[in-house]
């Protein structure tokens, strides 16, 4: 919700609120271009953070929060499957497509996909 309403506590809106000096990004301020680090930046904009696989790190521990919820929750006649290293990938024959969805819960008679993508 923070993240609408661009209320997160990131450099830009740290210097607004005047608690600090200046707005750069910690991460990639070293790089030769400096970044301001507003809300967009830190979710999914910050080249230093995408090439150090940090937005995988993320989608992968929510993903896993999810998995582990679903596989207690969901009823014993349904199948879970997640796109996570080291899990048991299946996927039903009837998946109607060669994506290779984040989720999938199943049985005989409904199929659910989940795609997790960052905001």
């Amino acid at each position: 919700m923070k993240a609408i309403t661009d209320t997160l506590p990131h450099n830009s809106n740290l210097c607004l609120w005047k608690k600090i000096q200046s707005d750069p990004c910690p991460i990639c301020s070293s790089d030769s271009i400096q970044h301001c680090q507003t809300h967009l930046h830190v979710l999914n904009n910050c080249p230093t953070a995408l090439k150090q696989g940090r937005y995988n790190v993320r989608h992968d521990k929510v993903l896993l929060i999810l998995f582990r919820h679903l596989q207690a929750n969901v009823p014993p006649s349904f199948c879970v499957t997640a796109d996570l290293d080291g899990a048991d990938y299946r996927i039903p024959q009837y998946l109607p497509t060669d994506l290779r969805p984040d989720i999938i819960v199943w049985n005989d008679h409904q199929i659910h996909l989940f795609e997790l993508t960052v905001c």
